[in-house]
């Protein structure tokens, strides 16, 4: 079966299993454990599930590999680009795509849906490993018509297109031409604006709809395009996603969201910094630069859960030490990092209460001989047993205890990552 014919045939099947679930919600069968696409579809999926998110996916600072650690499965849109885009929008070249199939199934770590209809990588017969290899769903979840009339939503289609056929299409199309020698990728970005603005305006949000009337009017297409982009990344694929939960969104989206959020008063997602979190540990464990061999030697070497703490650890931290981080006169990322991974005010509170606490609350006798009652029941309260030793001070494990209580989370998650994996004797080689 030829390139073309396989792909029809793969679009006829996918359209069946959709239209299957469609039809559960169109006669009153759907249930909340009815979705599309299901979660069999991705080899080795594992929970927590992320979602990538950067502009048109081609953003050169939203490193797939870099994220990929830090969640259990990542799920990347598969765009039908050309191949001199596969680099840049998908993080590897057509030469590592069989290893990178391996990698799905061996991890589950990466996984892939469809950003359009198979029939649409007619031109990306480079891809077809991926499609035999891994089988990827088509990435759409609940049709419009689930919650909207579809009268209604006629309407609103056409309101849309009636406001960008004389300045905005033309634009989008001419710069896609321009880009990849087709109109291809500028058809799917005005389908995926279309999409946006009727969930928009069946959700409610009027004032948000009614500054995309005024940009698309007046031809402001960038201004029009960061309003799609954050509305769509914030507030659209969030609600309706139906497998992932969490979202990973580039810090210069999150950037550009905040005064969007601010003026419709919108709730922002707290900051997580994946990408640039990612990089750091990257540079830190691994000490290359963020790839698919970087990757795998994080998911080899380290245990998942403790990624995800530690991500979710410098997250916390970076927002503590340096609450502006989001602006652009905020420091540099990496310095706040290091000041964060090289922090070592627990570490020396641990070394000084091994010796320090018996002395401060005089009680070495009666630690020695057993907690009960007084500090001795303090310390019990906490976790500290009469099994505890001590000898000449109080123990490491003890003290670890008692610091723990008064210091940060973050500090402790860093603290606990760096001693288990034996970092702490290793900050001299790892960097400052």
């Amino acid at each position: 079966m030829g390139w073309k014919e396989y792909l029809e045939d793969y679009e006829a099947r996918e359209m069946a299993e959709y239209e299957t679930f469609k039809r559960k919600i169109s006669n009153g069968t759907f249930t909340s454990k009815d979705i599309y696409p299901q979660a069999i579809r991705f080899p080795e999926i594992k929970r927590p599930i992320s979602r990538t998110f950067s502009i048109q996916d081609i953003s050169q600072d939203d490193n797939i590999w870099a994220i990929i650690p830090l969640g259990g499965s990542t799920i990347q849109g598969l765009p039908p680009f050309p191949e001199h885009m596969l680099k840049s929008s998908l993080g590897f070249s057509i030469s590592e795509i069989p290893e990178v199939i391996s990698f799905v199934k061996e991890t589950g770590k990466l996984q892939f849906t469809l950003r359009d209809y198979p029939t649409k990588y007619l031109e990306c017969p480079f891809l077809e490993p991926i499609f035999r290899e891994l089988n990827p769903p088509v990435g759409v979840n609940l049709p419009p018509t689930a919650f909207i009339e579809e009268k209604d939503f006629r309407r609103y289609m056409a309101e849309f297109n009636k406001f960008c056929e004389s300045k905005v299409f033309p634009h989008i199309l001419k710069w896609s031409r321009e880009e990849t020698g087709a109109t291809t990728n500028g058809e799917i970005l005005i389908g995926q604006y279309r999409h946006t603005y009727t969930f928009l305006r069946a959700l409610g949000y009027d004032s948000i709809v009614n500054q995309i009337e005024t940009y698309s009017l007046s031809g402001q297409v960038n201004e029009l395009a960061a309003i799609m982009m954050v509305s769509g990344t914030l507030i659209i694929q969030p609600a309706f996603e139906p497998i992932a939960r969490s979202f990973s969104y580039d810090t210069a989206l999150y950037q550009s969201a905040v005064g969007f959020a601010n003026m419709h008063k919108l709730e922002m997602p707290k900051p997580t910094f994946p990408v640039e979190i990612g990089e750091y540990i990257i540079k830190k464990l691994v000490h290359c630069a963020p790839s698919l061999d970087a990757c795998k030697q994080l998911v080899f070497n380290y245990q998942d859960q403790d990624l995800y703490k530690l991500h979710e650890a410098l997250a916390e931290g970076i927002v503590a030490n340096n609450p502006d981080v989001i602006s652009k006169a905020s420091k540099d990322f990496s310095l706040v990092m290091d000041e964060i991974w090289n922090d070592k005010s627990l570490l020396y509170k641990v070394n000084g209460l091994k010796v320090g606490v018996p002395v401060l609350f005089g009680v070495v006798g009666g630690l020695a001989a057993g907690l009960s009652g007084g500090i001795g029941g303090v310390l019990a309260g906490l976790g500290i047993s009469a099994t505890d030793k001590f000898i000449g001070g109080i123990n490491e494990g003890v003290a670890e205890k008692i610091a723990k209580i008064k210091s940060s989370n973050w500090e402790v998650v860093v603290y606990d990552f760096k001693n288990k994996y034996k970092l702490h004797s290793m900050d001299k080689k790892i960097g400052k």
